[in-house]
């Protein structure tokens, strides 16, 4: 291994830069406002030292990539009655350094989960994540990736518990077959 040996250089530091003296390259922007490279490929130049040879490399730069294990849903076991409704989010870290990337939008949403008498538990807007509870019992709630992944892997996907309970009485109204707010004393009033 000679790499630290030859001189290394980018034919577009605006968009990959290199030590000159290591090799070791990073990808620092892959929009390509500058068309810099105008073919958007970057070239690495290597130049043994005291001696005349180059060898060149082409090298596309693309977007960040999300870093493989980093997806993840939040709330991560929320308990709701049934008819309630839950917002689940997912993020994910990105090879150019972002993390807690909001990807609730970009991820395709499922629930999983039937109660005893196989209904299913809950049900999912899967652009949205925002999800119902329809029966008690336990639910899986998934999110699954479809961008690029730092590995090439396909489609990633992450998970979170969802437990769906009875109703939940929230107000109640008492009122009477008689308008009369007064009762005389021995009377009975149905209510």
């Amino acid at each position: 291994d000679i790499s630290d040996e030859v001189t290394w250089q980018s034919s577009c530091e605006a968009s990959l830069t290199i030590e000159s003296d290591t090799g070791f390259a990073e990808a620092v922007d892959a929009s390509n406002e500058t068309n810099c490279p105008p073919d958007g490929v970057v070239t690495i130049t290597v130049t043994g030292n005291g001696t005349a040879v180059t060898q060149t490399q082409a090298l596309n730069v693309t977007a960040a990539v999300l870093i493989d294990g980093s997806l993840e849903v939040t709330p991560d076991s929320p308990a709701i009655a049934k008819g309630e409704t839950q917002q689940f989010n997912a993020s994910g870290d990105f090879t150019d350094g972002s993390t807690d990337v909001d990807l609730t939008g970009n991820v395709t949403w499922s629930v999983s989960g039937t109660d005893s008498s196989g209904n299913e538990v809950a049900s999912i807007d899967e652009s949205t994540g925002l999800a119902e509870g329809l029966n008690q019992g336990g639910a899986t709630v998934s999110a699954l990736f479809t961008g690029p992944t730092q590995s090439g892997s396909s489609e990633p996907a992450a998970t979170a518990a969802l437990q769906v309970g009875g109703r939940v009485l929230v107000s109640i109204a008492v009122t009477s077959d008689d308008d009369d707010e007064s009762v005389p004393l021995g009377a009975t009033v149905r209510y």
